[in-house]
């Protein structure tokens, strides 16, 4: 959390390729947007949230994560590695 949003719940991140939620910076078009594999979106076909901006609750942003660490590891955080090696 530290390394991806500073630890602000109401973060936005990625403007530019995307939008990254919460203070877990949880990529949209990824895990909360609609897809090809995943219609209504990962997060919600999982039950997790209704919409990507569930995501700026911190308690519902770790739930996410969960999730996202099960399908993908940590990697799927680009501030995975300077975490570890911190």
């Amino acid at each position: 959390a530290w390394h991806e949003s500073r630890c602000q719940e109401n973060a936005l991140g990625d403007l530019k390729k995307g939008t990254s939620y919460g203070i877990l910076q949880i990529y949209g078009p990824t895990w909360c947007e609609p897809s090809r594999y995943w219609p209504d979106g990962y997060l919600q076909t999982k039950n997790v949230i209704e919409q990507c901006e569930d995501l700026f609750d911190p308690a519902l942003a770790v739930v996410a994560a969960r999730y996202i660490v099960n399908e993908g590891g940590f990697e799927q955080w680009s501030t995975y590695a300077a975490a570890v090696n911190e």
